[in-house]
């Protein structure tokens, strides 16, 4: 099962190699945040088969939950929140 689907458009370019290093990275640190997104996972194992929650909502891999506007930068709150011992995480990104 798919948890995410990144759709694209435009001109097909050709492939490239993966590179073995990133960077540099844009300083993230003092941009202006266009938009807050938050997400709060639950997974279950009480029923059969297991089932994905995301923001209350059974995970449905033909629904788009978020759309992120291009060269803005989003600061993402994702929070599991099931059973299981697992730290929430706060991390600004880029959508460049």
């Amino acid at each position: 099962m798919d948890l995410a689907t990144v759709a694209t458009g435009g001109t097909p370019v050709a492939r490239t190699a993966v590179p073995s290093r990133f960077g540099p990275l844009d300083d993230l640190t003092h941009a202006r945040t266009a938009d807050r997104k938050s997400i709060v996972m639950v997974y279950t194992e009480q029923d059969n088969p297991e089932k994905y929650f995301i923001n209350g909502k059974y995970y449905d891999p033909n629904r788009i939950d978020f759309v992120s506007r291009p060269d803005t930068v989003a600061e993402w709150t994702v929070t599991n929140d099931t059973e299981e011992s697992t730290p929430s995480t706060s991390t600004p990104t880029s959508s460049r």
